[in-house]
């Protein structure tokens, strides 16, 4: 979600020569995350025999998605309205999930993750904006030293970087516990 942000103006002018869809695909990237683990909610949940929840959900989030979009509200009150359900819909089905199973919410490493990707998103937008091949690569380039930097310096690192990248920059192994959670 943070590459997909930093990236959204130069790949969309790359790709479709449009300066609005890579503003369109700039306030959407945040939502990819929360799509991307919506889908591995409900997943979860279907395998735990809870799809009667699932549908629940679904049906009362699609029916609010129909309500709340209205065409006087435009291209705004889509965004709106598309958002305003689907963190809902993640909402509830994570609340059945950590419910179902037990397991207790916690935050500490998602947060850290995102703050991360932002500091990557953050510095890749300090690049100039030039529309080529070489310039997207190299804004892509800085925002993942970036995001492994600040992994790094944060101590996130085994939360969010592959245990092949954390040998080769010769960081700890995980902890026994962090080893038993997993």
């Amino acid at each position: 979600a943070g590459l997909l942000f930093a990236l959204a103006e130069p790949l969309t002018a790359i790709l479709y020569q449009s300066e609005q869809a890579g503003q369109l695909l700039r306030v959407f990237a945040p939502l990819a995350l929360v799509l991307y683990m919506d889908a591995l909610t409900d997943g979860m949940l279907k395998g735990l025999s809870e799809q009667v929840a699932n549908v629940r959900y679904n049906t009362f989030t699609s029916a609010l998605d129909a309500m709340l979009l209205l065409p006087r509200w435009g291209l705004g009150g889509y965004i709106f309205a598309f958002t305003a359900t689907h963190l809902l819909n993640f909402a509830l089905s994570l609340r059945r999930l950590l419910t179902v199973t037990g397991c207790p919410l916690r935050l500490c490493a998602p947060l850290g993750v995102g703050a991360c990707a932002a500091a990557g998103a953050f510095a890749a937008q300090l690049l100039p904006e030039l529309e080529s091949i070489p310039a997207l690569l190299l804004r892509t380039a800085v925002f993942f030293s970036v995001f492994v930097l600040a992994a790094c310096l944060s101590g996130t690192a085994e939360h969010c970087l592959p245990p092949s990248l954390r040998s080769l920059l010769h960081l700890p192994e995980r902890s026994k516990k962090t080893q038993a959670v997993r």
